[in-house]
């Protein structure tokens, strides 16, 4: 296969390189629409949540996402005239198109504050361009700001589409960052411009293409915007270091041999190492599948498709403009490795082992520790940095229209049959006076045969009238709506939403009375959602991970001991990433106002940077290999292998941090811990791994290294 691939890269090089240039073309014309195609965070878990939403939404008028309009008016304004501006912009909103429902906060009181008061707005149309009609909203309600009065929209599509706005500019900002110091990192581990600009095409050829098969993939199925933000950094820094891999040991094998004989050695190994390190990459990505959100499964997929073109394009992109070169491309000398820093400084490290993997080992622990106390979160206005009018509108309203230390949940029950007999009322009644009596509600409103019943612990019972009767689209009406086969029920619970208590209480509240079967949807109910879903997709994939990866190195290297340790390694490497991504956001180390971290941080940090770090790993594992076939000598093979790869390894890490390192100044809190969180995994696997703890290993296991039973 390595002279297949060495003859194509030199008899057909032009043809090669046109091929990838109609690829780049064609998917480049869709990957422009990737935007457009993924606009939803994509944190939707399979449960009661979603569906209970939908119903409420299309059966009980209750709005799924609501935009909430946030009038402010300074102490100075009267209320006559904040009440003109509220119906102002409400009828200038209205003309504008595009929202049904529109409840107005004008006569109801519960709406209002002294120098505030909301609306909310229902989409018209739930399959609309919810970014496009949020910005045309936002754009109208910017010119309807006046002196002393001013309106700002919140809600999920209103952070929503600011979030995506940042991911963009955020992804900007990284590639003018992160691609010209790529490049310099090239430029020197190279030897010239022109051979550092080879990693850097087939980097943007693997990205554009990855983009634009993804936009395709949104006809058919839900993709994340994180997607925007993933496919560029991953598609990226894996290219470039694959082409850095091969390019760096064509460097080396091009003294002394001709082209031909120089590409088919680079290809055969090099070019294998990256074939291993790709479907390492790939089973991990493989194992985030298993989680059923569209998140995670969409930016498992890209990163898969980016992660097949960046191998694709390093055994023939590469390859085909490294031969194009000829000999106007003439590496420098390399001098002898024996006679370098990094053989003086394996030497070190071969002479005290057990110090070494010792001092190594405590390292990593120290940075494991903190990963105990992190704490996950769901992303909502908090992303955003804080000047955002969404986000600004979000806090304010918690402060003064919410309920400290308390969270709604609305409650579906649905009867036996078609509609509700005397026996589902006997339940119902039922239903109602056990949520009651839980310690962990704070309130039940009700309303049974036109008979309102409350219960609680509060002093005042809020009876409101049934939510049937009740204006659409409202989002402050209580109670309980008959729909055919369905109640509806409002429940109050103690915890802030998203918190640890609040999570408790949704899972304390009954699931069946009699013949009713009631289904909770709420924010603690989607919350407690998305932390399951996603622990129970992990508990999945990490098996899978490691067995498929085990079996892919075992295969490559003939060895057990090996390709354990490397698996380890990259588990503990990882672990230490987490502890020390969340020691910087803990008590908002970076002053950046962050503490948790987002849900979907650690997922996707494993799943990419497990790969990432195999690529390390299996590149000095091959070198090593590859010596001790030659020789025969365990220590003189490390020796050798560590002081060839160190320089190549370190420059690939520096390659990735180039790329990931930008995001972590970006706006978006999530795409700041993604930055964050893959930065440190590749410095730690980089450093602390492979320089230290892997030839420490190596020397003291000896023979033993290359044992298979």
């Amino acid at each position: 296969m390595s002279r297949l691939l060495a003859r194509l890269a030199l008899r057909h090089a032009r043809l090669v390189i046109a091929g990838w240039l109609v690829f780049v073309a064609v998917c480049g014309g869709f990957a422009v629409r990737l935007p457009g195609e993924a606009r939803e965070p994509g944190l939707t878990p399979p449960g009661d949540h979603e569906a209970v939403m939908r119903v409420l939404a299309e059966r009980f008028g209750v709005p799924e996402r609501p935009v909430a309009l946030l009038f402010e008016r300074d102490e100075h304004v009267s209320r006559d005239r904040f009440d003109a501006f509220i119906r102002e912009v409400l009828r200038q909103v209205e003309q504008a198109g595009g929202f049904g429902a529109i409840a107005s906060p004008i006569g109801r009181p519960e709406m209002q504050r002294d120098r505030y008061a909301y609306a909310t707005l229902a989409f018209e149309d739930p399959n609309a361009d919810r970014t496009s009609d949020i910005r045309q909203l936002q754009a109208l309600l910017s010119d309807a700001e006046t002196e002393g009065l001013s309106v700002r929209a919140t809600g999920t599509d209103a952070i929503q589409a600011d979030v995506n706005a940042a991911s963009r500019s955020d992804l900007r900002q990284a590639e003018r960052i992160g691609l010209p110091i790529a490049l310099l990192v090239l430029w020197l581990a190279l030897g010239g411009l022109v051979p550092a600009m080879i990693p850097i095409a087939a980097g943007l050829a693997s990205v554009v293409g990855a983009m634009g098969i993804m936009a395709l993939a949104g006809r058919a199925m839900t993709l994340s915007v994180f997607v925007i933000d993933v496919l560029p950094m991953v598609g990226l820094a894996l290219s470039i270091d694959f082409g850095l891999l091969l390019a760096s040991r064509y460097r080396h094998e091009r003294h002394g041999r001709p082209i031909a004989a120089a590409l088919e050695r680079t290809i055969a190994s090099a070019g294998s190492a990256i074939v291993v390190s790709g479907l390492c990459m790939l089973f991990g990505l493989i194992g985030i599948l298993s989680i059923r959100m569209p998140i995670f499964r969409s930016v498992a997929l890209g990163a898969a498709v980016a992660v097949a073109l960046a191998v694709l394009a390093a055994l023939t992109l590469v390859p085909a403009l490294l031969g194009l070169l000829g000999d106007r491309y003439r590496p420098p000398a390399i001098k002898d490795a024996a006679q370098g820093g990094w053989q003086r400084f394996v030497d070190r490290i071969m002479r005290r082992p057990i110090a070494v993997a010792l001092t190594a080992s405590a390292l990593l622990a120290a940075c494991i520790v903190p990963a105990f106390g992190m704490k996950l979160a769901i992303p909502d206005a908090a992303s955003l940095p804080a000047g955002t009018p969404s986000r600004q509108a979000a806090e304010e309203m918690a402060a003064e229209f919410g309920m400290p230390n308390a969270t709604p949940v609305w409650m579906l029950a649905e009867s036996r049959g078609a509609a509700f007999g005397p026996a589902d009322w006997a339940d119902a009644e039922q239903a109602v006076r056990l949520l009651a009596a839980n310690p962990r509600v704070l309130r039940v409103d009700a309303e049974l045969r036109g008979v309102p019943l409350s219960a609680g612990r509060l002093t005042e019972w809020d009876i409101k009238q049934p939510l049937g009767k009740a204006s659409p689209g409202s989002p402050t009406t209580e109670g309980w709506a008959e729909r055919g086969n369905l109640l509806m029920i409002s429940v109050l619970i103690e915890g802030e939403p998203g918190s640890r208590e609040a999570r408790e209480g949704v899972r304390s509240l009954a699931a069946e009375v009699g013949g009713l079967r009631l289904y909770a949807g709420g924010e603690a109910p989607y919350e407690r959602e998305v932390l399951e879903e996603t622990g129970r997709g992990l508990r999945k994939a990490l098996p899978f991970i490691g067995i498929a990866n085990l079996a892919v190195l075992v295969w490559r290297f003939r060895s057990l001991l090996v390709p354990l340790k490397a698996v380890l390694m990259n588990f503990a490497s990882i672990a230490a990433a987490y502890g020390a991504t969340a020691w910087l956001f803990d008590a908002d180390r970076l002053g950046s106002g962050d503490s948790a971290i987002a849900v979907m941080i650690p997922v996707f940090v494993f799943g990419l940077t497990f790969g990432i770090s195999m690529d390390y790993g299996v590149f000095l594992f091959a070198r090593i290999r590859e010596r001790y076939v030659q020789t025969g000598d365990n220590e003189r093979a490390v020796r050798e292998g560590l002081a060839q790869t160190g320089p190549v390894i370190t420059a690939a890490a520096a390659i990735l941090l180039a790329v990931t390192l930008p995001f972590a100044f970006g706006d978006v809190t999530g795409v700041r811990q993604l930055g964050i969180g893959i930065a440190a995994a590749v410095s730690i696997d980089a450093t602390i791994v492979r320089m230290l703890l892997v030839p420490a290993l190596m020397k003291l296991f000896g023979r033993w290294n290359w044992w298979l039973p």
